[in-house]
C-alpha cells in the first residue's frame, strides 16, 4: 500500500486499504492509520480523512490532546503548552493540511462561522508546531497558504458607493454656418466650464467599474477667419449634459487606476445667428465617446484626468478634477 500511494496509484491503494484493512482492530499500527488518512485525503475522502485522524488521536494522544485544547483555549497561544509530542503535532497539522484544501476549494461558499472555525484550528496547529519547533516548515508553509487563502477572497470581494464629484472640462466643438447665398462654412468653438458628477461604483482590490451622470454649464467662444464672413461671439453659454460607463484596473491594488470610459453626450449652445444669414444648425449634438482615465485616491477623495475623443468634435475632449467617494 505504501508503494502504491507513493507511486501515485491512490485507486489501487484505496482498494487494498478497503479490503485488506479494518482500521478499528486495536492492533493496527499508528503509521499505517496516518497512511490510511493520507489515502483517503489524497483521493478526495475528506471525512474518511478527518476521522482517521480523530480516531488515532483518541486512541494515542487522547490525555495529551485535551490538555493541548485547555491550555491553547485559556491563553489564546502555545506558550504554556508544556511538552507536546511529535506525533500529535504530525496529527495536527496533517488536520490542518486537509482544513486548507477545504477552505481553498469552498471558502467563498461557507459562512464566516465555518470558515473562522477551521482557521482557528490551523492557526492552533502551526502555533504549537513552531512553539515546539518541529516540522517548521510544513507550518510556515501551511500559514502561508490559509493567508493567500483569505487574502484572495478579500481582494475579489465586491463592493460598492455612491459617488459625487465636480471636474472642469474643456473641448472644442465645431458647429455649421449657412451664409445668405447658401455656403456652409465651419465654424470652430472653444469650449469650457465646470461638470457635476453623480454616479455608482463597483470595486474589488484589483478592479473597479462604474456608472455616472454628468452636466455641465460652460462658455464658448466662437470664431471664423473665413474672408466671405465676419463672425466672432464669446461667451456664448454652452451645456453639456452626459452618461457614462467606465472601468478601471489598479496595478497592485494600489491608489492608482488606469482606465477607460464610454460617453454619451447631449451638448447644446445657445448661439447667436448673424445677420445677413441663413443661421446656425448644430446648436445641438447628440454624440458618443471614448475616453481615457487616470485616477490617484486617497481615500475618500480621488482625483482623476480623462482625455479622449467623441465624435463630432475636432480636437480632445479634456477634463480633470475631484471625486467624493460616499
Amino acid at each position: 500500500m505504501v508503494e502504491l500511494y507513493e507511486a501515485g496509484n491512490l485507486d489501487e491503494a484505496l482498494k487494498v486499504l478497503q479490503t485488506n484493512i479494518d482500521l478499528n482492530r486495536s492492533d493496527v499500527s499508528n503509521d499505517i492509520m496516518f497512511l490510511a488518512a493520507a489515502i483517503y485525503h489524497k483521493s478526495g475522502q475528506t471525512k474518511k480523512a478527518l476521522s482517521t485522524l480523530n480516531f488515532l488521536i483518541k486512541k494515542r494522544y487522547m490525555k495529551e490532546h485535551r490538555n493541548a485544547l485547555r491550555s491553547y483555549a485559556s491563553n489564546g497561544n502555545a506558550s504554556d503548552l508544556g511538552d507536546v509530542s511529535k506525533g500529535l503535532i504530525l496529527l495536527y497539522l496533517q488536520k490542518g493540511l486537509i482544513y486548507v484544501d477545504i477552505l481553498r476549494a469552498q471558502y467563498a461558499v461557507m459562512s464566516e462561522r465555518q470558515r473562522s472555525t477551521l482557521a482557528k484550528m490551523i492557526r492552533m496547529a502551526v502555533d504549537i508546531a513552531l512553539e515546539v519547533g518541529y516540522k517548521e516548515d510544513f507550518a510556515d508553509a501551511l500559514l502561508a497558504t490559509l493567508q493567500q487563502i483569505e487574502k484572495d477572497y478579500k481582494d475579489a470581494l465586491v463592493s460598492h458607493n455612491w459617488f459625487t464629484g465636480l471636474h472642469y472640462i474643456t473641448w472644442r466643438d465645431e458647429i455649421t454656418l449657412t451664409t445668405a447665398g447658401g455656403q456652409e462654412l465651419k465654424i470652430r468653438t472653444t469650449n469650457s466650464g465646470l461638470m457635476a458628477i453623480v454616479g455608482k461604483r463597483w470595486a474589488n482590490a484589483f478592479e473597479e467599474w462604474s456608472l455616472s451622470g454628468g452636466y455641465a454649464v460652460a462658455d464658448a467662444t466662437v470664431g471664423n477667419d473665413d474672408p466671405t464672413i465676419n463672425y466672432f461671439q464669446s461667451g456664448v453659454a454652452s451645456s453639456l449634459l452626459t452618461a457614462s460607463g467606465d472601468w478601471h484596473w489598479r496595478p497592485n491594488s494600489d491608489s492608482i487606476a488606469i482606465g477607460a470610459e464610454g460617453i454619451l453626450v447631449f451638448r447644446s449652445g445657445d448661439y447667436e445667428d448673424p445677420t445677413n444669414s441663413n443661421g446656425i444648425s448644430d446648436k445641438t449634438l447628440i454624440t458618443l465617446g471614448v475616453l481615457g482615465s487616470i485616477k490617484w485616491r486617497i481615500e475618500p477623495v480621488e482625483f482623476q484626468t480623462k482625455f479622449g475623443k467623441v465624435l463630432g468634435m475636432p480636437s480632445s475632449f479634456v477634463s480633470f478634477g475631484v471625486i467624493y467617494h460616499l
